[in-house]
């Protein structure tokens, strides 16, 4: 009984230590809001360049903004201020496909930063909660324009 234990509760834990899909949702009406719109950070962040690859090697991978206080791990090859009044415009809206022991769904935008070239012809990734919670919106996309 205590190693079914153990072993369910090893499986559990590992769930979240796995490479997981997205799907574009852009169009779904309940995100079609976001994509096109502006927003500027109303506080400093950070943005991490986190390894895809399974062995966390250098390629591929993905620029990530979050807010303090940030996470670390073998996958962050990087890291750089994101500083307060920086500008984005959302390009994507992106659902996890397979995270199926989330309590929410996972998704994130597909963002271009237009304050800086720094991150231009990179892949720049922001939770969707982020843009709510730590952005000021700019300018907001009429989907009926899309």
């Amino acid at each position: 009984m205590i190693a079914k234990c153990v072993a369910l509760l090893t499986t559990l834990l590992l769930a979240g230590c796995y490479m997981v899909s997205y799907e574009d949702v852009s169009n779904d009406p309940k995100y079609a809001g976001f994509v096109g719109a502006e927003y500027r950070t109303t506080a400093d962040m950070t943005a991490y360049r986190v390894s895809m690859d399974q062995n966390y090697g250098p390629s591929p991978s993905i620029y990530k903004i979050v807010q303090p206080p940030g996470f670390d791990g073998p996958e962050v090859m990087s890291r750089t201020r994101f500083p307060e009044g920086s500008t984005i415009e959302v390009l994507t809206i992106q659902r996890c496909t397979d995270c199926f022991l989330d309590t929410k769904p996972r998704v994130h935008a597909t963002v271009r930063v237009t304050s800086t070239t720094q991150f231009d012809d990179l892949e720049v990734r922001a939770d969707l909660g982020l843009l709510s919670s730590h952005m000021q919106a700019m300018r907001q996309q009429d989907p009926g324009s899309r």
